[in-house]
């Protein structure tokens, strides 16, 4: 196949001598590259061959087995209105030799035409029973879940969002929104609900942070062809497609006939999360953001997330503690001047419970004394930071939040304000 070159051999010799020979050449060519086309269709390479298998295709318009193999190499590279050119051009090839298009093939072009991709598979199957060989290339299942963290004062709310993952009758996918200030625990809870309803998705489970906050560039947004891209990639797609149009295809394409839960955490607005919604009602979409997406048609909206109430605060900041083996036993007082200043905040709760553990054997108070003096600054451990994580959330002076979502709880909301107006000094209990 390396070695062809144009569209007939000797074709720089002005003789017709070799003229069975050139035939016989021909012919060899074509069953080899319909062979090679197999094993890399078999092998998910179709937008390898997918130029070599439109020109040897042309040549032979009316070949039943070239016609296929393109039309299957199109649907799965998302070339949809190239599936139909295709067929129209073995058709029409067919009607100058007095023949009939195969039954199969136009099974599969008014399928990809509809768009259902359940006759499409079907057809598929059927098309590799019949020439043996693979229908699909062997799939590659992501897992791409972070570790679910402990969660606390969240049962009801991690059973709904469950449920609504694990709904067996729905005519789409459904996109479940989590929304809450920032530290709230919301990539918690809709992580505790995917890692719960995983087995509903046997194809896999994408994740993706979509705003990631950095100290060069807090809060910064991944734009839909970077995340297309990761994603595609992720599913074993062989060559991401650079146009994002065409990503969009493939990503459609690649997820119509399989069950991929895809969790899409801390997204800015509607219009970041509706291209990477599935059309496919085998799928899910679970979102997080900071408030509700109006945008997104068809949503679930849970009920958004408040702060933690003084005794589930208390419990997440004593079980951080005690996974480190650690117990605070006659530092009551500390432990609640501590819950205070976290205002609520699961972010700031797991901070502090973080900082408590390294900084034993110092006492709790010592750690709720410094809290208080330095403010947002001192709620930081590893990647694990609360003003950057907050940023532009925390409400100037005298501004009004919407009712819709809350912010961090009082006390952690006051100390940020301090900060703000350059009066830390004044939290010094």
């Amino acid at each position: 196949m390396r070695l062809w070159r144009g569209l007939h051999p000797l074709s720089n010799v002005p003789s017709y001598a070799f003229r069975q020979e050139v035939v016989a050449l021909e012919q060899r060519h074509k069953r080899a590259a319909v062979r090679l086309f197999d094993l890399e269709l078999a092998r998910g390479q179709h937008e390898r061959i997918l130029g070599e298998l439109m020109l040897i295709a042309g040549c032979y318009p009316a070949d039943r087995r070239l016609c296929e193999q393109l039309m299957l190499a199109e649907y799965r590279c998302g070339h949809l209105a190239d599936v139909a050119g295709a067929y129209e051009r073995y058709r029409e090839a067919l009607q100058e030799e007095a023949g009939e298009p195969d039954s199969m093939l136009r099974s599969l072009h008014f399928a990809v035409a509809r768009g259902d991709a359940e006759a499409v598979a079907a057809v598929e199957a059927a098309l590799a029973e019949r020439t043996r060989t693979p229908s699909r290339p062997v799939a590659v299942v992501p897992r791409q879940l972070p570790p679910a963290a402990d969660l606390v004062g969240r049962g009801a709310l991690a059973a709904e969002v469950s449920w609504l993952l694990r709904r067996e009758s729905r005519p789409a996918a459904p996109v479940v929104v989590i929304s809450g200030a920032a530290g709230i625990g919301k990539t918690a809870l809709a992580l505790r609900a995917a890692h719960s309803s995983s087995d509903r998705y046997p194809d896999g489970q994408l994740y993706l942070e979509l705003r990631r906050s950095t100290a060069g560039a807090p809060g910064a947004h991944i734009d839909t062809g970077e995340v297309l891209a990761q994603f595609l990639r992720a599913l074993g797609v062989p060559r991401v497609p650079e146009a994002v149009a065409e990503r969009l295809a493939t990503y459609r394409t690649w997820l119509a006939s399989r069950r991929v839960l895809i969790v899409l955490d801390d997204a800015s607005d509607g219009t970041q999360v509706g291209d990477l919604v599935p059309a496919g009602a085998g799928c899910a979409v679970l979102v997080t953001a900071r408030q509700r997406l109006p945008e997104i048609a068809g949503a679930h909206h849970v009920a958004p997330l408040e702060p933690l109430n003084r005794a589930e605060a208390t419990a997440l900041f004593l079980r951080v503690v005690a996974d480190a083996g650690l117990t605070l036993e006659n530092e009551q007082a500390g432990v609640d001047r501590v819950v205070e200043l976290c205002g609520g905040l699961p972010l700031a709760l797991r901070i502090a419970g973080a900082l408590r553990v390294q900084n034993h054997p110092r006492p709790t108070a010592e750690l709720a004394s410094r809290l208080a003096r330095q403010g947002p600054a001192a709620f930081a451990y590893g990647e694990l930071n609360v003003a950057r994580a907050i940023g532009g959330g925390v409400r100037a002076p005298g501004r009004r939040r919407s009712p819709a979502v809350p912010g961090p709880g009082p006390a952690a909301a006051g100390r940020l304000r301090a900060v703000d107006r350059g009066r830390a000094d004044r939290c010094r209990p």
